[in-house]
């Protein structure tokens, strides 16, 4: 079977029960997603309809419902929460500007959590000499992969650990044949790498920094997970605009 068959298959079982169920759907990415967004099904446990957050396990199946559903009536009772990922750089698909659908302010989740935790003053506070030195050399490794998209071509190492781009830097900082540094996006990521940096590679960097203290025992070493659910406690401007989309969507009457 292959790889297009298999998603339309998931994506039509996710549908099908959202369209089988009484409970008010709220339909997110995947488990890490569930850190932040499990939240609602305790926030709501006595609103009627109750409801349900369910982690699809991809962006495009969470869109692929969406386009399912949204010529149906099961659309008024079902909320898509997504990660913007590339749609930051380059604007939201006219496709899915929607009210029924959330984005993040950030390229994900993670870039929410960032901002909204305020972890750049960390970095600067508690460990200012190696954030200096090493954020120009994240900046100029995405500059490329974000002029990559801006042009429409595929970015080369999106997804990489950043520990295997500072084992590489100076392979994964140069251009490649043909290209030009792009000292413009270069200028726009200093002033707004809390949004446009991919938000996984974003928490990477801010362990690694705070890891790197003198005198911190790295047995002790910052998890991602932890992060997220101590930022969750003390919800910043961009996950509580996140969740009075939600609210709003939740207690709006449906026709």
């Amino acid at each position: 079977m292959s790889e297009v068959v298999e998603e339309q298959d998931k994506i039509e079982a996710f549908a099908a029960q959202i369209e089988r169920s009484d409970l008010f759907s709220i339909v997110i990415e995947g488990k890490d997603d569930l850190l932040v967004y499990t939240e609602f099904e305790q926030i709501y446990e006595d609103h009627e309809p109750m409801v349900d957050v369910l982690a699809v396990n991809g962006r495009n199946t969470v869109l692929g419902i969406f386009n399912r559903l949204k010529a149906t009536p099961h659309l008024q009772r079902t909320i898509f929460i997504v990660d913007k990922d590339q749609w930051v750089i380059k604007g939201i698909d006219s496709n899915y500007i929607h009210d029924r659908i959330i984005c993040t302010h950030g390229y994900s989740f993670e870039n929410d959590i960032f901002i909204d935790g305020n972890l750049e003053n960390d970095m600067r506070t508690k460990n200012a000499d190696v954030f200096n030195a090493e954020l120009p050399t994240v900046l100029h490794w995405y500059a490329l992969e974000m002029d990559r998209i801006l042009n429409g071509n595929l970015p080369l190492n999106l997804s990489m650990h950043i520990e295997n781009l500072f084992n590489q830097a100076d392979i994964h900082t140069t251009p490649q044949a043909g290209e030009m540094f792009p000292t413009a996006v270069l200028a726009r990521l200093q002033a707004e790498y809390p949004q446009l940096l991919r938000g996984k590679t974003l928490l990477q960097f801010y362990k690694r920094v705070m890891n790197k203290r003198d005198g911190f025992d790295k047995r002790d070493g910052y998890g991602t997970n932890a992060i997220i659910e101590s930022v969750c406690k003390h919800k910043g401007s961009c996950l509580s605009q996140i969740f009075q989309k939600v609210d709003n969507l939740v207690k709006t009457p449906q026709v």
